[in-house]
Order: structure tokens, then C-alpha cells, then sequence
């Protein structure tokens, strides 16, 4: 990732930010005056993610906050029928005046948001969308237990270097845990610089994120996505479609990175036929080799108790040509899910294969889908390969029976029990490039 380095220019540039609130905006700025407001918010976050991680708390909340909050704000733009009453004055926050120039204000944000089409400045013709956010609450953790964690299972499963040999250099990370609201918003923020630097977009743009009293809102790049699920699939290109999903996989495999719901349901495409990722909370990257942002959802204690003994097994099979290829097996669904509750403590174990696999099984088990899939003979030969033969009909028979698989908590209904490939997305990417 490319380093946001530590000058003094932007030391400043994250003291204006932080110092803002409601004060610094003024009606005379011009539209592209405020997206230079918003590219400062952005910048000044990814530095202080990339150079003080550790401080992330205080500067996404109190009085430091690179997130603009005004608790008691009337609302006028958001919720028009929700009027402060403690408050006597004709007022807005920061982001209500901004936005009153390019929104009326006479809807409230429901369900797929509110898109706004800008008719000037730079950003001329670009369409924004606004969402409201369910349950925000920032919270940024330390967690020193995870590092300790890896090098438990590490001791534990001895063979597992043999499959993720990365995992030897993530003992020493500093781990840092959010809540649900804050990883979507970081995780964002980081694979939109990430992606830039390979000339890819996988992620419609965050522009920025408020809080107007007790809710928050987060304004993106509209593209019309539309999901795969809702989407007429009769013209639709799959080879082209999972060749983009494993580049997109390929990159993201330098940070370590796992996806908090790696199945159909956040797989979307935008008009043009571009690959996006809908919805990315949940999920885990490593920055700079120093440090793990990760979605913190379960007592790290319940992960320590539970590994006891070796909750996988990596089994080498000998190819026809001599080489070798190195394959995994959970043996129980129990310890598969156990596994699952280890990205949520920090500690990935399989980035270079679970979740690819987890998208595949997915789209299996969508009808529309599965017949493109079947229908092409590379493909349904990669689904094929990607199981040993003995382990090919007892999947596809799972899957049948599990119907429309949209939480990863269902993959572990499918694969334990299953070998699974160490290096399924290369293995996948090198197919279908071949």
C-alpha cells in the first residue's frame, strides 16, 4: 500500500480536519471547494491508520473526530418530522447546509438512500447516493490477545504454514478490533486507495461519513449497482465475471484480506458490467505489514478455550507430473464454524482460499448462476477441479439441499469434511487466464 508519509502539511491538514465540526464550512464555498473539504476528511483518516493506528479512537470520535458530529442538529435536511425541540434556533450542521444546496430535504433516508446528481464543479454529471447507516457506533479496540492467539494455533497446527506460510510474519501485528459501522467505513476507505494504486475499481467510492444527532450517514459514488441475485443473467458473461472476482482476490491477498460475508449477496455489477462489492463490514486487512484491522465481534477468550487440539488437517496429494499439491480438510462443521469465529478475533487462517471458494459454492447454489456456470465448459471443468473426485457429488449434493446460500455461516454445512485447495485462487485466477 502506498504510504501516506508523516509531513508536517498533513499534520496540519488532520489538525484542520479533526478541529472542524461545524465551524469551518462556510456558504460561500463552491461545490468543488467541499469535495476538497471531503478528499482532506479521507486522507487525514488513512493517516492516521496507516502512521498512528493505535490512536484511531480519539481521532474518530470526541473532540478530535475526523468524522463531523453535531448531536443536536434539528435535522432539517434528514429528518424533517423529527424536529429538535430543545432547540430554538434555525439551525443546520455542517453536512445539512452543505447538502441543502444540492437535496430539497422533503424525504426521509429509507431503505436504498437518496441519489443526488451534481450540476456543477469538477464533479459535474456524477451522480452521489446517501445512506443511513443501522446502529453506528464508533468503537476502535487495541487487542494484544490476538497476536497471541496466532501463535497458539501456530504451536497447535503444525502444519499450517505448509498451506498459509504469510501466517509466520502476522505474530507480530498490532491488532486493532471496530465495531460492524467503523470496519465498512475503514475497510472501504483502504481497498478504494488499494484498488487505485492497480488501476481497478471494485467499490463505489465513499465521499464522506457524518453523524447528524443520533444517526449516521454515509455518502457514496452512485452506479446503479444492482446485485447478482436481482439481476437478468440471460446476457450475462460469468467467465469475465469470475476472472475480475479472482484479480480482485489476487490483489487483495498481499493484505491478508478476508471479506465478513463472502457470498453472492454482496457480489453486485454496475450498468457497465463492472464487478462491485456491495457490502464489506465484517471483514479483515492487514496494513503495511504492521498492523490488522478486524471486525470484533466475539470474546477472543471463547477462541482460546475452544482450541485445545488441531481443528484441520493438510493432506498432500501427489499429482501424475510428481509435483505436489497441498490440500486442507476441516473434519467437523463444529470446528469449521469455530474457524469462522477466528476472523472475528483478528486471526485470518485461510486468505488465499477460503473465500473464494465460499463465493464459488454461492453462486452454486443460485439457479441462474449455477446454469451459467454448467453451461461453459472451462468453468463447470475449474467447479470440478476444485474438489477432489471423491468429494465432487457429495458437494453438489449439500448444496442442493442447503437451496440459496447467502451467509457464510452455511458454507460450513458444505465443506466440512471436504479437501479444499491451499491455493484455490490462483489455482482459479491461472485457469481461466489460461
Amino acid at each position: 500500500m502506498e504510504e501516506i508519509s508523516a509531513d508536517t502539511n498533513l499534520d496540519m491538514e488532520i489538525e484542520n480536519v479533526a478541529n472542524k465540526n461545524v465551524l469551518y464550512y462556510t456558504d460561500r464555498m463552491s461545490i468543488d471547494d467541499i469535495f476538497d473539504i471531503y478528499r482532506k476528511e479521507r486522507r487525514a483518516i488513512l493517516k492516521v491508520i496507516q502512521n498512528n493506528p493505535t490512536e484511531l479512537q480519539n481521532y474518530l470520535s470526541g473532540t478530535k473526530s475526523l468524522i463531523s458530529r453535531d448531536d443536536s442538529c434539528p435535522s432539517l435536511i434528514f429528518n424533517p418530522n423529527e424536529p429538535n425541540p430543545h432547540l430554538k434556533i434555525n439551525r443546520q450542521c455542517y453536512h445539512c447546509r452543505i447538502l441543502s444546496r444540492l437535496y430539497n430535504g422533503s424525504d426521509e433516508i429509507y431503505g436504498n438512500g437518496i441519489s443526488i446528481i451534481l450540476e456543477h464543479g469538477i464533479e459535474k454529471g456524477n451522480k452521489l447516493k446517501i445512506y443511513k447507516c443501522p446502529n453506528p457506533n464508533i468503537s476502535v479496540k487495541v487487542n494484544y490477545l490476538s497476536s497471541m492467539l496466532l501463535k497458539k494455533m501456530l504451536r497447535i497446527e503444525t502444519d499450517l504454514l505448509t498451506c498459509e506460510p504469510i501466517l509466520s510474519n502476522m505474530t507480530d501485528l498490532t491488532y486493532i478490533g471496530t465495531d460492524f459501522f467503523t470496519n465498512g467505513l475503514l475497510v472501504s476507505l483502504l481497498l478504494d486507495q488499494i484498488f487505485d494504486q492497480y488501476e481497478r475499481s471494485y467499490t463505489s467510492r465513499i465521499y464522506t461519513t457524518f453523524f447528524c444527532r443520533d444517526k449516521a450517514y454515509v455518502m457514496k459514488k452512485d452506479e446503479s449497482v444492482n446485485t447478482i441475485i436481482d439481476l437478468d443473467l440471460s446476457n450475462f458473461d460469468m467467465k469475465i465475471f469470475l476472472t475480475s472476482l479472482s484479480e480482485s482476490l489476487n490483489i487483495l491477498k498481499n493484505y491478508e484480506f478476508t471479506f465478513g460475508n463472502p457470498t453472492i449477496d454482496i457480489l453486485g455489477l454496475t450498468s457497465n458490467g463492472q464487478l462491485r462489492f456491495l457490502k464489506l463490514s465484517g471483514s479483515g486487512i492487514t496494513i503495511d505489514k504492521k498492523t490488522r484491522l478486524y471486525y470484533h465481534r466475539h470474546d477472543i477468550n471463547f477462541c482460546f478455550d475452544r482450541i485445545i487440539s488441531p481443528m484441520f488437517e493438510i493432506i498432500n496429494q501427489k499429482k501424475k507430473d510428481g509435483t505436489i499439491d497441498v490440500w486442507y480438510r476441516f473434519p467437523s462443521g463444529d470446528k469449521l464454524l469455530t474457524y469462522l469465529k477466528l476472523s472475528h478475533a483478528g486471526v485470518p487462517m485461510f486468505p488465499s482460499s477460503l473465500d473464494i471458494y465460499s463465493f464459488w459454492i454461492s453462486l452454486m447454489s443460485h439457479e441462474n448462476c449455477r446454469s451459467k456456470i454448467v453451461e461453459n465448459p472451462k468453468l463447470i471443468s475449474i467447479w470440478e477441479s476444485l474438489w477432489c473426485y471423491s468429494d465432487l457429488e457429495k458437494v453438489n449434493r449439500r448444496i442442493a439441499k442447503e437451496g440459496l446460500i447467502t451467509d457464510v455461516s452455511k458454507i460450513s454445512n458444505i465443506i466440512h469434511g471436504i479437501k479444499l485447495r491451499c491455493n484455490a485462487n490462483n489455482f482459479i485466477l491461472e485457469s481461466l487466464l489460461r
